[in-house]
Protein backbone atom coordinates (compact mmCIF):
# COMPACT_ATOMS: atom_id res chain seq x y z
CA UNK A 1 0.00 0.00 0.00
CA UNK A 2 1.46 3.59 -0.92
CA UNK A 3 0.65 6.69 -0.04
CA UNK A 4 0.87 9.94 -1.51
CA UNK A 5 2.91 12.62 0.51
CA UNK A 6 1.58 15.75 0.17
CA UNK A 7 3.28 18.68 -1.52
CA UNK A 8 4.43 21.70 0.26
CA UNK A 9 2.88 24.63 -0.91
CA UNK A 10 4.09 28.15 -0.45
CA UNK A 11 1.65 30.47 1.14
CA UNK A 12 0.09 33.06 -1.39
CA UNK A 13 1.23 36.06 0.84
CA UNK A 14 4.58 34.65 0.72
CA UNK A 15 4.55 34.52 -2.77
CA UNK A 16 3.90 38.13 -3.04
CA UNK A 17 6.08 39.56 -0.64
CA UNK A 18 9.31 37.90 -2.95
CA UNK A 19 7.48 39.57 -6.06
CA UNK A 20 7.29 43.28 -3.91
CA UNK A 21 11.24 42.25 -2.68
CA UNK A 22 12.68 41.73 -6.10
CA UNK A 23 10.45 44.67 -7.62
CA UNK A 24 11.94 47.17 -5.05
CA UNK A 25 15.79 45.36 -5.44
CA UNK A 26 14.68 46.24 -9.16
CA UNK A 27 13.98 49.78 -8.31
CA UNK A 28 16.93 50.36 -6.13
CA UNK A 29 19.49 48.83 -8.45
CA UNK A 30 17.96 51.02 -11.26
CA UNK A 31 18.52 53.81 -9.19
CA UNK A 32 21.73 53.76 -8.30
CA UNK A 33 22.34 53.45 -11.91
CA UNK A 34 20.56 55.98 -12.72
CA UNK A 35 22.47 58.36 -10.45
CA UNK A 36 25.91 56.48 -11.40
CA UNK A 37 25.42 57.61 -15.15
CA UNK A 38 24.38 61.17 -14.53
CA UNK A 39 24.70 64.01 -16.83
CA UNK A 40 25.45 67.58 -15.78
CA UNK A 41 24.74 70.75 -17.58
CA UNK A 42 24.29 74.13 -16.46
CA UNK A 43 23.83 77.51 -18.11
CA UNK A 44 22.92 81.08 -17.16
CA UNK A 45 20.45 83.10 -18.52
CA UNK A 46 19.46 87.45 -18.83
CA UNK A 47 15.71 88.24 -18.87
CA UNK A 48 15.40 91.83 -21.32
CA UNK A 49 11.77 91.68 -21.40
CA UNK A 50 9.51 93.94 -18.54
CA UNK A 51 7.20 91.70 -15.65
CA UNK A 52 6.37 92.52 -12.55
CA UNK A 53 5.92 89.09 -10.73
CA UNK A 54 8.22 85.95 -11.08
CA UNK A 55 7.21 82.61 -10.56
CA UNK A 56 9.20 79.84 -10.09
CA UNK A 57 8.49 76.14 -9.89
CA UNK A 58 10.94 73.26 -9.47
CA UNK A 59 9.75 70.02 -8.93
CA UNK A 60 13.28 68.06 -7.71
CA UNK A 61 16.02 70.86 -6.30
CA UNK A 62 16.83 74.09 -4.61
CA UNK A 63 15.47 77.68 -5.49
CA UNK A 64 17.40 80.92 -4.71
CA UNK A 65 15.66 84.17 -5.33
CA UNK A 66 17.90 87.34 -4.78
CA UNK A 67 16.80 90.50 -4.69
CA UNK A 68 19.26 92.79 -6.80
CA UNK A 69 20.37 96.23 -6.96
CA UNK A 70 19.74 96.78 -10.34
CA UNK A 71 16.91 96.27 -13.19
CA UNK A 72 18.42 93.30 -14.69
CA UNK A 73 17.19 89.79 -14.53
CA UNK A 74 19.14 87.11 -14.40
CA UNK A 75 19.13 83.00 -13.80
CA UNK A 76 21.46 80.16 -13.26
CA UNK A 77 20.75 76.69 -13.16
CA UNK A 78 21.92 73.43 -12.88
CA UNK A 79 20.67 70.35 -14.00
CA UNK A 80 21.67 66.84 -12.94
CA UNK A 81 19.59 64.09 -15.18
CA UNK A 82 20.21 60.11 -14.69
CA UNK A 83 19.09 57.39 -17.88
CA UNK A 84 16.22 57.09 -16.83
CA UNK A 85 15.32 61.17 -16.47
CA UNK A 86 16.23 64.15 -18.20
CA UNK A 87 16.08 67.20 -16.26
CA UNK A 88 14.82 70.23 -18.31
CA UNK A 89 14.23 74.18 -17.14
CA UNK A 90 12.07 76.61 -19.32
CA UNK A 91 11.39 79.98 -19.08
CA UNK A 92 8.84 82.63 -20.66
CA UNK A 93 6.51 86.17 -20.19
CA UNK A 94 3.25 85.75 -19.90
CA UNK A 95 1.82 89.11 -19.69
CA UNK A 96 3.66 91.12 -16.77
CA UNK A 97 4.45 87.53 -15.01
CA UNK A 98 8.23 85.71 -15.67
CA UNK A 99 7.47 82.18 -15.40
CA UNK A 100 10.48 79.63 -14.41
CA UNK A 101 9.83 75.82 -14.18
CA UNK A 102 12.35 72.81 -13.96
CA UNK A 103 11.06 69.53 -14.02
CA UNK A 104 12.14 65.90 -14.64
CA UNK A 105 11.17 64.11 -18.35
CA UNK A 106 12.13 60.63 -19.69
CA UNK A 107 15.63 60.40 -20.21
CA UNK A 108 16.91 58.62 -23.32
CA UNK A 109 15.97 55.36 -21.28
CA UNK A 110 12.34 56.54 -20.35
CA UNK A 111 11.51 55.05 -16.82
CA UNK A 112 8.85 55.99 -14.44
CA UNK A 113 11.38 56.71 -11.52
CA UNK A 114 15.23 57.98 -11.85
CA UNK A 115 18.10 60.52 -10.65
CA UNK A 116 17.09 64.10 -11.72
CA UNK A 117 17.66 67.57 -9.59
CA UNK A 118 17.52 70.89 -11.59
CA UNK A 119 18.84 74.10 -8.69
CA UNK A 120 17.76 77.22 -9.77
CA UNK A 121 19.42 80.87 -8.83
CA UNK A 122 17.72 83.74 -9.67
CA UNK A 123 18.41 87.53 -9.94
CA UNK A 124 15.77 90.06 -9.69
CA UNK A 125 15.06 93.45 -9.49
CA UNK A 126 14.15 93.91 -5.56
CA UNK A 127 11.01 95.46 -5.91
CA UNK A 128 9.46 92.61 -7.74
CA UNK A 129 6.85 90.23 -6.26
CA UNK A 130 8.25 86.48 -6.14
CA UNK A 131 5.91 83.14 -6.10
CA UNK A 132 8.54 80.61 -5.84
CA UNK A 133 8.19 76.81 -4.86
CA UNK A 134 9.93 73.52 -4.31
CA UNK A 135 8.28 70.08 -4.28
CA UNK A 136 11.35 68.28 -2.64
CA UNK A 137 14.08 71.03 -2.29
CA UNK A 138 15.26 73.76 -0.15
CA UNK A 139 13.63 77.94 -1.20
CA UNK A 140 15.46 80.75 -0.12
CA UNK A 141 14.95 84.24 -0.95
CA UNK A 142 17.70 87.51 0.16
CA UNK A 143 16.86 91.00 -0.30
CA UNK A 144 13.44 91.52 -1.64
CA UNK A 145 10.90 94.15 -1.46
CA UNK A 146 8.32 93.34 -2.85
CA UNK A 147 5.21 90.65 -1.86
CA UNK A 148 6.64 87.15 -1.38
CA UNK A 149 5.16 83.93 -1.12
CA UNK A 150 7.43 81.43 -0.92
CA UNK A 151 6.86 77.13 -0.49
CA UNK A 152 8.81 74.01 0.02
CA UNK A 153 6.84 70.71 0.07
CA UNK A 154 9.90 68.38 1.47
CA UNK A 155 12.33 71.26 2.62
CA UNK A 156 13.69 73.88 4.41
CA UNK A 157 12.43 78.13 3.46
CA UNK A 158 15.10 80.47 4.29
CA UNK A 159 14.24 84.33 4.02
CA UNK A 160 16.75 87.31 4.98
CA UNK A 161 16.36 90.52 4.79
CA UNK A 162 12.57 91.02 3.43
CA UNK A 163 10.58 94.07 3.87
CA UNK A 164 7.23 93.70 1.73
CA UNK A 165 4.40 90.96 2.37
CA UNK A 166 5.88 87.54 3.32
CA UNK A 167 4.22 84.19 3.42
CA UNK A 168 6.83 81.65 4.00
CA UNK A 169 5.77 77.80 4.50
CA UNK A 170 7.31 74.05 5.20
CA UNK A 171 5.16 71.00 4.78
CA UNK A 172 7.99 68.88 6.01
CA UNK A 173 11.21 71.83 6.89
CA UNK A 174 12.06 74.08 9.60
CA UNK A 175 11.14 78.23 8.47
CA UNK A 176 13.71 80.59 9.18
CA UNK A 177 13.17 84.19 9.08
CA UNK A 178 15.78 86.71 9.61
CA UNK A 179 15.76 90.52 9.46
CA UNK A 180 12.47 90.55 8.76
CA UNK A 181 10.96 94.09 8.19
CA UNK A 182 7.37 93.54 6.58
CA UNK A 183 4.78 94.87 8.21
CA UNK A 184 2.73 91.86 7.21
CA UNK A 185 3.92 88.39 7.59
CA UNK A 186 2.42 84.37 7.61
CA UNK A 187 5.27 81.87 8.85
CA UNK A 188 4.43 78.39 8.94
CA UNK A 189 5.88 74.94 9.12
CA UNK A 190 3.48 71.49 8.89
CA UNK A 191 6.61 69.61 10.26
CA UNK A 192 9.48 71.47 11.43
CA UNK A 193 10.56 74.37 13.62
CA UNK A 194 9.77 78.32 12.76
CA UNK A 195 12.44 81.35 13.80
CA UNK A 196 11.37 84.89 12.88
CA UNK A 197 13.85 87.59 13.94
CA UNK A 198 12.15 90.92 13.17
CA UNK A 199 14.25 94.15 12.84
CA UNK A 200 11.12 96.56 12.90
CA UNK A 201 7.89 96.12 14.62
CA UNK A 202 5.28 93.89 12.63
CA UNK A 203 1.97 95.71 12.08
CA UNK A 204 0.73 91.88 11.86
CA UNK A 205 2.76 88.64 12.53
CA UNK A 206 1.80 85.06 12.34
CA UNK A 207 4.35 81.90 13.58
CA UNK A 208 3.19 78.87 13.53
CA UNK A 209 4.06 75.12 13.81
CA UNK A 210 2.21 72.17 13.84
CA UNK A 211 4.85 69.78 15.05
CA UNK A 212 7.93 72.01 16.19
CA UNK A 213 8.92 74.88 18.30
CA UNK A 214 8.13 78.46 17.75
CA UNK A 215 10.97 81.25 18.48
CA UNK A 216 9.84 84.59 17.70
CA UNK A 217 12.76 87.77 18.10
CA UNK A 218 11.18 91.33 18.11
CA UNK A 219 12.53 94.73 18.46
CA UNK A 220 11.84 96.69 21.93
CA UNK A 221 7.94 97.46 21.82
CA UNK A 222 4.45 96.54 23.36
CA UNK A 223 2.76 93.74 21.31
CA UNK A 224 -0.71 92.87 21.12
CA UNK A 225 0.16 89.10 21.23
CA UNK A 226 -1.18 85.96 20.70
CA UNK A 227 1.48 83.20 21.98
CA UNK A 228 0.47 79.89 23.25
CA UNK A 229 1.57 75.80 22.35
CA UNK A 230 -0.91 72.79 22.72
CA UNK A 231 1.90 70.69 23.98
CA UNK A 232 5.24 72.75 25.50
CA UNK A 233 6.58 75.54 27.41
CA UNK A 234 5.29 79.20 26.71
CA UNK A 235 8.07 82.17 27.37
CA UNK A 236 6.82 85.33 27.10
CA UNK A 237 9.74 87.84 27.21
CA UNK A 238 8.54 91.06 25.20
CA UNK A 239 5.81 93.91 26.79
CA UNK A 240 2.20 93.23 25.97
CA UNK A 241 -0.52 95.77 25.33
CA UNK A 242 -4.23 93.92 23.42
CA UNK A 243 -4.17 98.14 22.42
CA UNK A 244 -0.56 98.06 20.40
CA UNK A 245 -1.06 98.70 17.07
CA UNK A 246 1.63 95.83 16.40
CA UNK A 247 -0.48 92.18 16.47
CA UNK A 248 1.54 89.06 16.84
CA UNK A 249 0.60 85.38 16.83
CA UNK A 250 3.10 82.53 17.80
CA UNK A 251 1.46 79.14 18.33
CA UNK A 252 2.98 75.30 18.37
CA UNK A 253 0.43 72.31 18.14
CA UNK A 254 4.00 70.17 19.54
CA UNK A 255 6.39 72.33 20.98
CA UNK A 256 7.70 75.42 22.69
CA UNK A 257 6.67 79.12 22.18
CA UNK A 258 9.30 81.28 22.52
CA UNK A 259 8.83 85.05 21.98
CA UNK A 260 11.63 87.41 22.96
CA UNK A 261 13.39 90.98 22.58
CA UNK A 262 16.23 91.56 20.27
Amino acid sequence: MTTDTPRRRRHPVLRVLLVIGLVLLVIAALNALSWAFRTTDRDTVSITDDYDEVEVDVSVGQVIVEGGESDETTFEYRVESGFGRDAEVRHRIDGNRLLIDADCGDGWVPLPFGYCRADVTLTVPADVDVVAHSSAGQVSATGLQGSADLESSAGRVLVDDHSGPLRAHSSAGAVVVEGLASDDAEISSSAGAVDVTAVEPPGNLVAESSAGAVTVTLPDEAYDLDADTSAGETTIEVATDPDSEYHVRAHSSAGSVTVTRG
